[in-house]
């Protein structure tokens, strides 16, 4: 089959325009012929990436463009062909198929191939995001640790000083178990338990429950800021550089005590 039909037919059976007969034999050849199934899966890849970019209207508008002028430029080929074999009779009038409609497909590929290449080398590599968290990441201290408060002594607060001794001596699995032994008699003292357990499993690498314990923080809470901070501290560690970025800038916009941190931490991975 001629490379433009074959294309036109790919096309055609993604968008649903084939009858049952032809599609049964497009799928016969994809699963007979290699090759042919290797077009059709670059075809969807291509398709699914201008589907994704191109909802940027510039590209998307330049992807018309060029399938505009390319067409243009077929017609006007094919009508100079037509004309010379009438003026010339000894030249055979042969059909001239336009190929606009691969080369604007494969041309859009090469730009996707750019644009996604582009993406990645500017983006942050979790090696980096992971140095910048070994840089700026220490473990919240003890403040709500209630003998510092002097409160009496209560079998509540034996679970509590034993969870925060180990805490504090880095027996983060210990920590954690005590830390969730403890229900909080108000949402602050939930809140702050939230934050102990968050770190605890930030520290041992339970990154999706570090993130969520963070995240159950809400943002009129007395440790949001805390929160934000640890919860950036994970995506850090967790190499999702863009989830990072908008935390921080959120940091930053607040300002308050962490404001500065994040700005360091911005300038280095924008």
């Amino acid at each position: 089959m001629d490379e433009e039909l074959e294309f036109e037919w790919i096309e055609n059976y993604h968008k649903g325009q084939l009858s049952l007969d032809e599609r049964q034999a497009f799928l016969d050849r994809q699963q007979a012929d290699t090759a042919f199934a290797g077009k059709v899966r670059s075809y969807r890849e291509i398709m699914d990436g201008i589907a994704y970019y191109g909802k940027q209207q510039p590209f998307a508008e330049t992807i018309r463009g060029w399938e505009q002028e390319i067409k243009t430029q077929a017609g006007a080929g094919t009508l100079t062909a037509n004309q010379t074999n009438t003026a010339d009779n000894t030249v055979p009038d042969k059909k001239i198929v336009p190929l606009y409609r691969s080369y604007v497909y494969w041309a859009a590929a090469a730009v996707l191939i750019l644009i996604v290449g582009s993406v990645l080398l500017l983006r942050p590599t979790p090696t980096e995001t992971l140095a910048l968290y070994e840089t700026y990441y220490k473990p919240y201290p003890d403040v709500f640790n209630p003998s510092v408060r002097g409160e009496s002594s209560t079998s509540t607060t034996s679970t509590r000083e034993k969870a925060f001794a180990a805490y504090r001596a880095g027996r983060y699995e210990e920590a954690l178990q005590l830390f969730h032994a403890l229900t909080g008699d108000n949402r602050q003292e939930q809140d702050n338990i939230r934050l102990y357990l968050g770190n605890c499993y930030l520290a041992l690498d339970s990154l999706d429950a570090a993130g969520k314990a963070f995240l159950s923080i809400g943002a009129d809470s007395h440790i949001a800021s805390q929160a934000k901070w640890y919860l950036a501290m994970t995506y850090l560690k967790a190499g999702t550089a863009d989830r990072a970025k908008s935390v921080l800038h959120t940091l930053v916009d607040e300002g308050g005590s962490y404001a500065d941190r994040a700005r360091e931490i911005l300038q280095k991975i924008e």
